[in-house]
């Protein structure tokens, strides 16, 4: 018990701790390099520019599109996996050589890949769907 309880102190410590070193410095500029090529003995009241680069690319502005490139990603993924399931499945059908337990499980398995393949094409159509009633919407 002494042991967890130590364990939760150093924790909880860590936690504390790493805001701090995180957070340590907090001004954008204003020191003595803050605009090199300012000239003159005043200092610099000028607001640093700041920018936020797109981490998607220029392709992706809007929440549907968002989606609609999440939905292509998880298709490119999840149908050559729905395959080798199938595939896997076959697999357990032949392993089975008609012993009723494995070949329960082997129709277990295929209905699970079957089911599957169900939600992941459905949540496709159906956030197709939504991206193409908002883009109408939006005219």
């Amino acid at each position: 018990m002494k042991k967890t309880l130590t364990y939760i102190y150093f924790s909880f410590l860590i936690l504390i701790i790493s805001p701090i070193s995180v957070f340590g410095q907090t001004s954008l500029g204003g020191g003595s390099n803050a605009n090199p090529s300012s000239t003159g003995g005043g200092s610099n009241t000028s607001a640093p520019s700041i920018t936020l680069d797109n981490p998607l690319g220029n392709n992706v502005q809007d929440i549907p599109t968002l989606v609609e490139k999440i939905l292509d990603i998880a298709l490119t993924i999840g149908v050559p996996i729905i395959a080798l399931a199938i595939i896997y499945s076959g697999y357990l059908f032949i392993a089975a050589q008609g012993n009723k337990d494995k070949l329960q499980e082997a129709k277990q398995t295929l209905l699970y890949v079957f089911i599957g393949a169900a939600i992941l094409l459905a949540s496709y159509a159906i956030a197709n769907a939504i991206v193409d009633t908002i883009a109408a919407i939006r005219g």
